[in-house]
């Protein structure tokens, strides 16, 4: 039985092709985007129709190493706000992945070949199962480490050290 409805997540798959890094994400200066987030764009110049994909596609499908280059949270942090809720790849640079769950966004290692841009997906957390309802086939996804699956569930780790002093 799914204790929390994060633990289910329904979406429309956004694949991109290709090694992704923390540039394609987020292409202006990091300096000028902290003191700009609102205006921060992800995949600007890679993907122009991004932001109005995002709001059919939800769910970020990718290759290997998605997010290098990153050692800093705003390239998860734009993609989070702009409605991305999960992102599922092959392998994740570990910048990226830590900083993602820091905010409170889904990342998961899965073998994407099974999965195409527009295929409709639900993800099962508590399972490690990904249905690919388009083409009625499963994907097993990598087990998330505990520490990464409570940050994911609280929020981030700004709501994880609030439950956590709290509960104290």
């Amino acid at each position: 039985m799914i204790e929390n409805k994060k633990e289910l997540i329904d979406g429309i798959a956004l694949k991109i092709e290709g090694l992704i890094s923390a540039k394609d994400i987020v292409s202006n200066d990091f300096t000028e985007s902290y003191h700009n987030i609102s205006k921060t764009i992800p995949f600007e110049k890679k993907m122009p129709t991004f932001i109005d994909d995002v709001f059919s596609k939800n769910i970020l499908v990718a290759d290997e190493n998605f997010g290098f280059a990153s050692s800093k949270e705003l390239p998860a942090f734009s993609l989070y706000r702009h409605g991305v809720k999960a992102v599922i790849a092959k392998s994740f640079f570990s910048g990226f992945y830590k900083n993602a769950f820091n905010i409170g966004l889904l990342c998961l290692y899965a073998n994407t070949d099974y999965i195409d841009d527009g295929d409709e997906l639900s993800i099962n957390l508590r399972l490690g199962f990904i249905q690919n309802h388009t083409k009625l086939l499963g994907i097993k996804v990598k087990p998330t480490k505990k520490y990464f699956y409570n940050l994911y569930i609280n929020g981030g780790l700004i709501n994880t050290i609030i439950k956590e002093v709290q509960n104290v």
